[in-house]
């Protein structure tokens, strides 16, 4: 049982050894199990499939396990992971990972319907630039799910911390409010931001009901075609919307 919990072996072996832990030994990535968790969390894969379009990116995608669980309901998904290591442990699995940096996605404007970002932003120093990457490529929306620190201050009082807390790669922390004004700040005009806690936890703790996680969905208003665009700024008349085009738009 003791090897099935996160730290105890780790705790036990220093016991043995007369060692005592450091810092590098208790916040870990990945909480020292190895590669990333090849699992879903079924009530966020229920929420993906209901709200994406039928193409669909999967940002920071790890192994894949929502590209691989997307496909085999009927969608058409891949991942791209920045881990040459971890694309490579995706593939062996059989699931299509390229590997490609999130801030300078190698595809076209609109390719996909939808991007998904599960659990990977609170990992990216530059998170902005890969939604506003996702933004480009996404021709409906955008789908994020990140931990959710809201539950701290309940928790402290009984003296618990939330284990995701000990990741030492993460360098972003959101609460819904934190996560919804990020969103707005960065699409702001561009799209309608809907965000909302999930995975209920602890409904006793001071009365209030905790959530382990945050999602969110940033749904496009429709593109404005370039010709549109043009007459509104450079006139009705043929000779300003070709010079409006010939500036870019």
């Amino acid at each position: 049982m003791s090897e099935e919990l996160p730290y105890q072996a780790k705790l036990e072996e220093a016991g043995r050894l007369g060692r005592v832990l450091r810092r590098k030994d208790i916040y870990l990535s990945g909480y020292d199990t190895g590669p990333p968790v090849d699992a879903v969390h079924e009530e966020l894969l229920e929420f993906i499939a209901g709200v994406s379009g039928n193409r669909i990116l999967d940002i920071g995608c790890g192994l894949a396990p929502y590209t691989d669980r997307l496909n085999q309901r009927g969608s058409d998904c891949i991942g791209v992971e920045i881990s040459q290591d971890v694309v490579r442990a995706a593939g062996s699995l059989g699931r299509p990972v390229v590997l490609m940096d999130g801030r300078a996605l190698a595809f076209r404007d609109e390719a996909f319907d939808t991007c998904i970002l599960v659990e990977s932003i609170e990992h990216i120093d530059e998170f902005e630039l890969v939604l506003v990457e996702a933004a480009r490529i996404a021709r409906r929306n955008i789908v994020i799910s990140v931990p959710n620190i809201a539950s701290m201050p309940f928790l402290f009082r009984y003296h618990v911390m939330p284990l995701h807390l000990l990741e030492n790669t993460h360098v972003n922390f959101f609460t819904p409010e934190i996560l919804q004004g990020a969103l707005e700040r960065i699409f702001s005009g561009q799209a309608n931001v809907h965000v909302e806690p999930y995975g209920p936890f602890l409904p006793w703790a001071e009365g209030a009901q905790l959530y382990f996680h945050v999602r969110a969905v940033v749904e496009f208003t429709p593109k404005i075609p370039i010709w549109s665009r043009a007459l509104a700024r450079g006139g009705r008349s043929l000779r300003g919307l070709a010079h409006s085009i010939r500036r870019g738009g």
